[in-house]
C-alpha cells in the first residue's frame, strides 16, 4: 500500500512541475504600446536569471518573498535597495542587448526605489543614519537611471519620466 501512495505521490509531483515548466515556457508576452513584443523568454544557462529567462518569475517570488519577511525595517531597507540595484542592473544588460525589455525593468527598478518611502511615519521616525543611506542611494540610483535613458534614448517613455520626477521629489523631501 505504501508503495502504491508513494508513486501516486511521485507521479503527481511530477505532473506539477511539467504544468509549471510549460507554464513558463508558454507565458504570455507582453505588447508594447507600439505593437512591439517586450517579453522575449528565453531558457540560457548563465550566472544570473535575467528578466528575458523563463525562470525569471520563480527568482522575482524569490525576492518579493524575501522582502515580505524582512523581520526589521532596516532589513527591509537593505533588501528594497538590492531589489532595486539588481533591477537597474538588469536594465543595463538587456539594454546593451537592445531588448526593450529594458525599459520595463528600469521602471521595476525605479518602483522599488520608491517602495522606500511607503510608510512615511516609519521613515520619519527612521533613524538619521538608515535616512542617510535612503538618501544617498536614492540619488546615486536617479544618476545611473538618467544615464541609462540617455545611452538608449529612452526619453519618450512617460512612465518612466514621471517615476524619476516621483522619485526625486520623494529624496527632496526626506533630505529636508
Amino acid at each position: 500500500m505504501k508503495k502504491g501512495k508513494f508513486f501516486l505521490a511521485f507521479l503527481s509531483g511530477s505532473i506539477a512541475c511539467l504544468i509549471l515548466f510549460a507554464s513558463l515556457v508558454s507565458a504570455n508576452q507582453i505588447q508594447s504600446q507600439t505593437n512591439n513584443t517586450v517579453t522575449d523568454k528565453k531558457f540560457y544557462f548563465d550566472k544570473e536569471i535575467r528578466p528575458d529567462h523563463v525562470l525569471y518569475p520563480l527568482s522575482a517570488a524569490t525576492d518579493q518573498i524575501e522582502l515580505m519577511l524582512s523581520p526589521t525595517q532596516q532589513q527591509r531597507v537593505d533588501s528594497i535597495i538590492n531589489n532595486a540595484q539588481k533591477r537597474l542592473k538588469y536594465a543595463k544588460s538587456l539594454s546593451e542587448d537592445n531588448n526593450d525589455l529594458a525599459v520595463s525593468v528600469l521602471a521595476k527598478s525605479l518602483h522599488y526605489a520608491l517602495d522606500l518611502f511607503d510608510d512615511e511615519a516609519v521613515l520619519m521616525r527612521s533613524s538619521i543614519k538608515n535616512k542617510e543611506k535612503i538618501i544617498k542611494f536614492c540619488d546615486l540610483h536617479i544618476q545611473n537611471s538618467e544615464e541609462l535613458i540617455e545611452q538608449n534614448n529612452m526619453f519618450e517613455e512617460k512612465a518612466i519620466s514621471d517615476l524619476l520626477i516621483s522619485l526625486r521629489t520623494k529624496t527632496q523631501v526626506l533630505m529636508n
